[in-house]
């Protein structure tokens, strides 16, 4: 059917052309939301929105505190975290000859960016190493995209002490090494 036989059928030239103007108008909407897809741009390019594939950051740092003083580190891994494993380990210092050490306090602290903080306090046996270990797991929907903050204090170094019974003065213990491990599995932005 050619057009002019169609006007002269339905005799109704305005209906043909809202019809035109219809598709014209969903043609041009579709085309410019494709061509706006720019806006939508993360930070250095990316889209916006995270890939389907889990990716694996990991961080480590060995460091020395004294007594009564912490440190802060800083993580900002490029996406969204699924999952997120921060470890500090410590090894105290080796008995002097007819002492004791006392253990070392440490405080672990992990403040991701949009969830509840997390904090442990251990203090490790004599002979022992220390270890904290704190986990989140977020479901889909709840993940964190953005800086974490992690800190770590040295609560006591614990003293040295004769071992022998009676009076005794103590030798102090004024800073501890540790080890601070990191590992974040995350959707990299596309």
């Amino acid at each position: 059917m050619k057009l002019d036989d169609y006007i002269k059928r339905y005799k109704k030239p305005i209906s043909i052309l809202g019809a035109i103007t219809i598709i014209t108008s969903v043609y041009i909407v579709f085309w410019a939301e494709a061509a706006n897809a720019d806006y939508w741009e993360g930070e250095n390019g990316n889209s916006g929105h995270p890939s389907d594939e889990l990716v694996t950051y990991n961080e480590s740092y060995d460091a020395h505190l004294n007594e009564g003083d912490s440190h802060a580190y800083e993580v900002s891994p490029p996406g969204v975290v699924k999952t997120c494993r921060v470890t500090l380990t410590w090894t105290d210092e080796d008995d002097e000859t007819l002492m004791e050490n006392d253990g070392d306090t440490f405080t672990l602290t992990v403040n991701p960016p949009n969830a509840e903080s997390k904090s442990e306090q251990k203090k490790n046996e004599h002979g022992q190493s220390g270890e904290i270990v704190i986990d989140y797991d977020f479901a889909l929907g709840d993940e964190q995209e953005g800086a974490w903050i992690i800190n770590v204090t040295l609560d006591e170094a614990g003293d040295q002490w004769p071992i022998f019974i009676g009076p005794s003065i103590g030798l102090n213990d004024p800073a501890n090494d540790y080890h601070l491990e990191i590992v974040m599995e995350y959707f990299p932005m596309e």
